[in-house]
C-alpha cells in the first residue's frame, strides 16, 4: 500500500463534501490534523470504491400478527444498498445508490440518491440530482446508519417514509466565523406527499439549511442547525415547514475506544400535512430526542423518547418510548435490539414490540457525517 499525509481541518470540509476521496480507489479519512489516504493499486483507478449494506431483522409484537400489518411480524429484509462512488476527475465527485427493498409482496430496486458534486470550488460545493435535503440531524442518514432500527416521528410522520428526498439542487458555503458555520440553499421537485406534492411541474420547494458547530473542548462539541423549507402541496397551497435539532457529543481522547456519549433533540413543524387519501391534516409538530452511550468497546445503550400532535385536530398527541442494546463488534457488523412502547390515541391499548436488527456492510464505504 502507498500511504499520503495531508493536513487536513473539518473547516476545509463543506457540508456537500465528505472526509473521502476514491480518486485512486482509497479511502480517505481524518485522524488527528492529519489526513490518510491509502491505495492498493494504481490499476483500479478507473473502478468506483463500492459497496454493500444489508439490514435483517426479526420483529415479535400483539399488533404484528397479521400480513397487512403495518410492522408485521416475523423475519424481515429491510433493506439492502449498493454503493458506487468516485472522483469523477479534478472537479466532480459521482454519488450513486440503489435500495432493494419488498414493497407489496415483491422486491424493487430503485435509486436511493444518484448525483454529482463539485471538488474544486473554495467554500462552496454544488450537489445536483437526487438525494436527501441537508434537513434537521436524521433527514441525510441512510437506512443502515439510524442511530435506532427505524427512524424518528420527527421524520416518518411529517416528511413521510422516504424523508426530504428529491431531484434538485444544492450550494453549500462554509462562512467565514469564528465557528464551523455553513449555509445551504437547496431547490427540489415538489414531489413530497405529505407536504409539497404540487400538480404543477413549474413548481419548486425551497429548503434552507445552517449548521453551526463548535467545540467545547478537546472532547465535546455541540451543533445548532436550522432548518425552513416551503412549497405548495398537493392542492396548490403554500405550506411551510421548519425544524430545530440540537446535538451533544462526547468522546475522550484517552482511552477513546472505550466510551462515548451523544444526545440529540429535533423538533419540526408543518404549517399543513395532507394525509394519503389527501386530508388536510392541519398544523403538526413532532419533538424527537434520543441519548446514546458506549458503554464498552463494543456495547452501547440507547433511549428515545418521540411525541407527535395534531395541534388542529381534537385528539390526543401520539407518543413513543423505545431503548435499545447493540453489540457491535466491527465497523462492518452490528446487532442490536430494540424495544418500543407506542401510545397511538386511534388505537385501543398501547402497542409494544421488540425487534432485533443485523447490520452488515461489505466494501470501501464513504465516511459518515460528523
Amino acid at each position: 500500500n502507498t500511504f499520503w499525509l495531508v493536513p487536513c481541518s473539518a473547516k476545509n470540509l463543506p457540508i456537500g463534501a465528505s472526509a473521502y476521496s476514491s480518486g485512486v480507489g482509497g479511502i480517505l479519512f481524518s485522524t488527528a490534523g492529519a489526513t490518510v489516504f491509502t491505495s492498493t493499486t494504481f490499476a483500479t483507478t478507473a473502478n468506483p470504491d463500492m459497496s454493500v449494506n444489508g439490514l435483517f431483522s426479526y420483529r415479535s409484537g400483539p399488533d404484528g400478527s397479521h400480513r397487512d400489518a403495518d410492522s408485521s411480524n416475523g423475519f424481515l429484509f429491510q433493506e439492502a444498498e449498493l454503493r458506487f462512488a468516485a472522483n469523477i476527475d479534478a472537479y466532480f465527485r459521482g454519488d450513486f445508490i440503489l435500495a432493494v427493498e419488498k414493497e407489496d409482496g415483491e422486491f424493487i430496486v430503485e435509486p436511493e440518491e444518484a448525483f454529482v458534486e463539485t471538488l474544486s470550488l473554495t467554500d462552496l460545493t454544488v450537489r445536483l440530482g437526487k438525494f436527501y435535503a441537508f434537513w434537521g440531524r436524521h433527514n441525510q442518514l441512510h437506512t443502515h446508519a439510524f442511530p435506532f432500527v427505524d427512524a424518528p416521528l420527527t421524520s416518518s410522520v411529517i416528511l413521510g417514509e422516504e424523508g426530504l428526498n428529491d431531484l434538485g439542487i444544492s450550494l453549500a458555503y462554509l462562512l467565514p466565523a469564528p465557528w464551523y458555520m455553513e449555509i445551504v440553499l437547496q431547490a427540489f421537485s415538489a414531489e413530497n406527499v405529505g407536504l409539497f406534492d404540487s400538480e404543477s411541474q413549474n413548481d419548486v420547494a425551497g429548503i434552507y439549511f445552517l449548521k453551526n458547530l463548535w467545540d467545547l473542548s478537546g472532547d465535546s462539541t455541540l451543533e445548532l442547525d436550522l432548518s425552513y423549507g416551503n412549497g405548495r402541496n398537493v392542492n396548490l397551497e403554500p405550506n411551510h415547514i421548519y425544524n430545530v435539532t440540537l446535538s451533544y457529543k462526547w468522546r475522550p481522547v484517552v482511552k477513546y475506544i472505550y466510551h462515548s456519549f451523544s444526545w440529540n433533540t429535533e423538533f419540526t413543524r408543518a404549517e399543513k400535512l395532507v394525509d394519503e387519501t389527501g386530508t388536510n391534516l392541519g398544523r403538526t409538530i413532532a419533538l424527537s430526542t434520543w441519548v446514546q452511550y458506549q458503554m464498552a468497546q463494543r456495547w452501547w445503550i440507547q433511549a428515545r423518547l418521540e411525541s407527535v400532535e395534531l395541534q388542529d385536530l381534537a385528539i390526543d398527541s401520539l407518543n413513543k418510548y423505545s431503548a435499545l442494546v447493540g453489540f457491535i463488534p466491527t465497523e462492518y457488523s452490528g446487532l442490536r435490539l430494540q424495544y418500543d412502547s407506542i401510545d397511538d390515541p386511534n388505537a385501543a391499548e398501547k402497542e409494544q414490540r421488540v425487534t432485533l436488527q443485523l447490520n452488515v456492510s461489505m466494501g470501501v464505504h464513504p465516511a459518515h457525517s460528523y
